[in-house]
């Protein structure tokens, strides 16, 4: 019994070590971005991990918002990400429950067949998919569109949201479904007002991790908008870099704002993401 509770101690303070450690390893990236946001390209040059007043410059964040040159404002590259992530939310999200609840309820050999489809979707790269995206966005004439890329988006969404989702959506009592439609409910009643309420916390940590993917997506958005005023942020952050210069401060400032949408969104539904992924869905 000793031996068992030394190691249990030693394998806790060993986890936290290297939990530290991993902060410290993110935590030091954001540092030096945010110290840079605030000097010259001279002073980060100079000294890139300290602070000197004297080229102190937080008129960095004002050149970020007004856009990099020949581009677009930052307002019209957050709208354009803001129009990408939610609605792919909405259309993805939508789609990939629907799903995963119809697989869960069947139950059936097919079923089982559409769930590993939708598992080897998943493990296919991005990557492979640009050639035949560009071509087909082309064809319908989404390209070059914030529009057309939340549909992409959502298309990427539906076969993760499905495979996380259906385990929860199985895992609900069938005997709480079955007294619900005794008492005159319809499927579509029992999904919104008995299933649903049940999974939230799980939907919900999935909305944020897929928010924060389609917000910082960059291949495909590269690969899909070409003119300044339909660039996600990804893709307009990179007109601050220069083909034989690149105002370091500015750009700092500029993935700082970014980023910083995000950061909050994760740090208000942290406590959701780990209840809802980590802990099921009944207590």
């Amino acid at each position: 019994m000793t031996v068992k509770t030394g190691v249990n101690r030693t394998a806790s303070v060993l986890g936290q070590v290297l939990l530290g450690a991993w902060f410290f390893v993110i935590l030091i990236p954001l540092i030096v971005a945010l110290l840079s946001s605030l000097k010259t390209n001279n002073a980060i040059y100079r000294n890139p991990l300290g602070l000197d007043f004297a080229t102190f410059r937080p008129e960095n964040f004002i050149e970020a918002l007004q856009g990099p040159l020949g581009g677009a404002p930052l307002w019209t590259y957050i709208g354009n990400s803001v129009i990408a992530s939610v609605g792919s939310i909405v259309i993805g999200m939508s789609a990939g429950i629907l799903a995963a609840y119809g697989l869960a309820r069947a139950q059936t050999k097919m079923s089982e067949i559409l769930n590993r489809v939708f598992t080897v979707l998943i493990t296919v790269p991005i990557l492979a998919t640009l050639v035949p995206l560009f071509t087909l966005t082309g064809a319908l004439g989404i390209r070059d569109n914030p529009f057309g890329l939340a549909l992409v988006y959502a298309a990427f969404m539906v076969p993760p949201t499905t495979v996380m989702m259906r385990p929860y959506f199985a895992a609900v009592p069938r005997e709480l479904i079955e007294a619900a439609m005794l008492d005159g409910a319809n499927e579509a009643r029992v999904f919104l007002r008995v299933v649903l309420p049940v999974v939230f916390p799980t939907v919900l940590g999935i909305i944020v991790i897929n928010v924060i993917w389609a917000w910082s997506e960059l291949a495909i958005s590269l690969v899909l908008l070409v003119s300044p005023g339909s660039k996600t942020l990804p893709v307009g952050l990179l007109a601050f870099q220069g083909q034989y210069s690149t105002n370091l401060g500015v750009q700092a400032a500029g993935l700082l704002l970014a980023a910083a949408p995000m950061v909050v969104l994760y740090f208000i539904f942290s406590r959701r993401i780990t209840e809802g992924m980590g802990a099921g869905v009944f207590k």
